[in-house]
């Protein structure tokens, strides 16, 4: 459909809920997991393997959220949603590589700072212009 002006009408693929609940599962993730690997053995200590595949499945979530989000989206928000998942992607990707460091408490800081810029995601082409 159509919207006046011949441009595609605004809908937004996700919900507001549905990003707030993949948000919430994604920070409840991330704390699990930093927690757990707080006071672990390391890397290969098999208590963190349930909450390393917890985090993957809501990291896993995330992005497909934002894929779907990506489905008619303009040059701002395919901008936005690609900072979005790099950075998310980034913090994944250091937290991982923290467990068992001094540095694991920055890097869930910041993976949860990354969470919030999820949760903050423009939802449509409109939104993401404004934000420009």
């Amino acid at each position: 459909s159509e919207a006046e002006g011949g441009e595609p009408a605004e809908s937004a693929p996700v919900s507001t809920d549905e990003l707030k609940k993949i948000t919430k599962w994604l920070q409840h993730a991330v704390t699990k997991f930093s927690a757990s690997a707080a006071v672990c053995d390391g890397p290969k200590d098999p208590a963190l393997k349930s909450m390393s595949e917890e985090l993957v499945k809501a990291f896993t979530a995330a992005l497909g959220t934002l894929l779907s989000i990506r489905r008619g989206a303009g040059p701002s928000l395919r901008r936005e949603l690609r900072d979005v998942a790099g950075g998310l992607a980034k913090a994944a990707d250091s937290l991982g590589s923290a467990v068992g460091t001094p540095g694991m408490a920055v890097c869930a800081g910041q993976a949860l700072d990354r969470v919030k810029h999820f949760e903050r995601v423009s939802g449509s082409n409109r939104a993401a212009t404004r934000r420009k």
